[in-house]
């Protein structure tokens, strides 16, 4: 790669001229081409037939003072009078021992310059050409070379490049990512290869929509976090941050667009966590009505992305403000609360609704007894061996799951109830670190519940007791039928109200 160089020298180009010098083996120039006018003062057709020797002095060593320029013109003498310079190879490394010379220009003022030679056999003999390029630029040059190289053979940060149909022509990266490396250690992908021979289809198309966008209008792309699994490892949860913008040629001509990528996965799972838990922490517990206890957890992780499709299944004793008994197969479990990443009303019909009665088996009420959370990543080999079980395919199996979740809902050695968890669509699979996250949230639910669970029994309490207080509601008189019926105050605490009462005539 080259950039463009500005060296604020009106003798330059604003490219960073370069001359091409042929030196035929006596030393003198032979044919000239590129910047030869900017760089010398003179016409090529001057400069042509001049020994090297007249054109270059050597360059003085680094913090020594330039040596003067000798009296007179320095353009003088440069075809008559010129000295040959023996074998032009041994002439190039007198005048540039180190690759470094000064330039005589018409002009008086002299330019240093990097001279890299090359050896060249023609038909009069040995020749050389001689490229010259003012130091400045030769630099700037080393400096983009040496930058572009060190970018390619790192991978920590990714840098990638594609042509205008973002199509993939070189990547740095692991080598599981991209092959064996080249010679220079640098790791290219094949020529053609696409974003979507990478990422999975739905990451492919957003990280495509961005860079095409960059192409097309030339505006940068700046720090865009977004998913980026790849297709060979698609149960792996990985986020990446993006910034890209365009490459032009020399004529600022539109020939790509260069993607810097950095991994930002574990950051970003780190800040998602904290904000469900967050959340959960804010939302959850703060009522005394265990239904809208279950439904405020099952919409804090469908709502944040944790799950597509989630269920609170509860015992109908803690429905009733009883303590549940021993948690036994076949212990009616109601089904109180349902999410869904698609929306109210679009729970799978295929396993059970809101309201439904469920009755775990054996394996089930194990797993929720031992107190563990419990996943399947994969739910492939589920379905094939739950095939001839409707009962527990309803129970575990939605056709859009991709993978399972439970957790035991348990307070004080007592198991309340189920979380029931799936993920779906392109959701990365569960796994032990979601088991720990939705540990602690289920705990902490679990003593929302459990509160108003309790809250429930006194209140059933509290309202036996006011109705033994009451008179009998139908009384025996001649002169009115009467009629009576007891109903607890609006207010939270459920007392209050007032006392009526029939007296006859």
């Amino acid at each position: 790669m080259s950039a463009r160089t500005d060296l604020h020298d009106p003798a330059l180009t604003p490219r960073g001229g370069t001359a091409v010098l042929v030196v035929d083996r006596h030393g003198r120039v032979a044919m000239c081409a590129g910047a030869v006018r900017e760089l010398t003062g003179e016409p090529p057709e001057a400069v042509c037939g001049s020994a090297l020797a007249d054109l270059l002095t050597p360059a003085a060593p680094a913090g020594a003072p330039a040596s003067p320029e000798p009296p007179g013109d320095p353009a003088a003498d440069r075809t008559g009078g010129a000295r040959d310079g023996g074998p032009p190879e041994d002439t190039a490394r007198r005048l540039a021992p180190d690759g470094r010379a000064v330039l005589r220009r018409r002009d008086g003022e002299p330019l240093e310059v990097r001279v890299e030679t090359r050896r060249m056999r023609t038909t009069e003999g040995a020749a050389l050409l001689v490229e010259l390029v003012p130091v400045p630029v030769a630099d700037r040059r080393d400096e983009n070379e040496a930058l572009v190289r060190a970018l390619f053979e790192q991978t920590r940060v990714g840098l990638a490049i594609h042509d205008m149909n973002l199509l993939t022509t070189r990547l740095n990266h692991t080598p599981q990512s991209t092959g064996p490396p080249t010679e220079a250690g640098v790791h290219v992908y094949p020529v053609g290869r696409g974003i979507e021979e990478i990422l999975l289809p739905g990451d492919a198309a957003a990280v495509r929509e961005r860079l095409r966008r960059v192409a097309e209008t030339g505006e940068p792309l700046v720090d865009w976090v977004t998913t980026a699994r790849r297709r060979n490892a698609p149960e792996r949860e990985r986020t990446l941050s993006f910034s890209a913008f365009r490459l032009e040629d020399r004529q600022e001509r539109p020939m790509g667009v260069a993607v810097i990528f950095t991994d930002v996965t574990d950051q970003h799972v780190a800040r998602a966590r904290m904000e469900l838990l967050h959340a959960a922490a804010e939302r959850i517990g703060h009522s005394l009505d265990v239904t809208s206890v279950a439904g405020e957890l099952v919409e804090v992780l469908v709502s944040h992305g944790f799950a597509g499709l989630a269920a609170v299944d509860l015992s109908s004793r803690v429905l009733l403000g009883e303590e549940p008994e021993g948690f036994q197969p076949g212990a009616p479990l109601r089904r109180v609360a349902v999410a869904s990443a698609a929306g109210e009303g679009h729970w799978p019909s295929e396993i059970h609704p809101l309201d439904a009665t469920i009755r775990p088996r054996s394996l089930e009420t194990d797993k929720l007894r031992q107190g563990a959370v419990v996943f399947q990543s994969d739910l492939a080999d589920w379905r094939e061996d739950l095939a001839g079980d409707p009962e527990r395919s309803r129970l575990l199996l939605p056709s859009s799951a991709t993978s399972f979740m439970a957790a035991p809902l348990t307070a004080r050695g007592l198991v309340l109830g189920a979380l029931v968890l799936w993920r779906t669509g392109d959701q990365p699979p569960f796994g032990g670190s979601d088991a720990d996250l939705v540990e602690e949230i289920a705990s902490r639910a679990s003593l929302g519940l459990d509160n108003a669970r309790r809250y429930t029994r006194e209140r059933r309490t509290a309202e036996t007791l006011q109705r033994s207080l009451l008179p009998p509601a139908v009384t025996d008189t001649s002169a009115a039928r009467t009629a009576g019926i007891y109903r607890p105050a609006g207010m939270m605490e459920g007392i209050g109200g007032t006392w009526f009462d029939v007296i006859p005539l």
